[in-house]
């Protein structure tokens, strides 16, 4: 668990075009990507670099598999390597990623979400971590991106 390699989360775009209409996408290209781990919870890798690519007027990321964690490890979660994840958000400067994984312990299904904006080269949102089945939900950190 120790060195799963970051962002299950840059990914696919449901708009193509930038905020004023047609056009590559503003997110197109290579992002160095910063997480910080929220009080008792422990996010790996910290850092990794990922490339968001167009298919077809469709925006997906080439991304690493990472994973996360209470601070006690009570039931840690691996998310597998995904070379393409789905995008929730409706504006061209916003993200919204879910990936799901199996805790390790408990056993239970988990969704990894990203959500958050981009200014100009940068980026910014958090991360929450929710158990499907049940209602819990965490905010286990923040993340920042700048475009290369």
């Amino acid at each position: 668990m120790k060195r799963l390699a970051l962002f299950a989360a840059l990914g696919l775009l449901s708009a193509c075009g930038d905020a004023t209409g047609a056009g590559p996408s503003p997110w197109l290209g290579v992002w160095d990507v910063q997480l910080v781990n929220g009080p008792g919870w422990i996010v790996s890798p910290a850092s990794a670099v990922v490339s968001v690519r167009d298919s077809s007027g469709h925006l997906y990321a080439v991304v690493s598999s990472m994973a996360a964690s209470d601070s006690a490890y009570t039931d840690p979660v691996s998310f597998a390597r995904a070379d393409a994840v789905p995008d929730g958000a409706t504006a061209s400067d916003s993200i919204v990623l879910g990936v799901s994984g199996l805790g390790t312990n408990l056993g239970f299904t988990w969704v990894l979400r990203l959500a958050g904006t981009r200014s100009g080269n940068s980026a910014s949102g958090v991360l929450t971590i929710e158990a499907l089945g049940l209602v819990s939900r965490a905010e286990i950190g923040t993340w920042t991106a700048v475009k290369q």
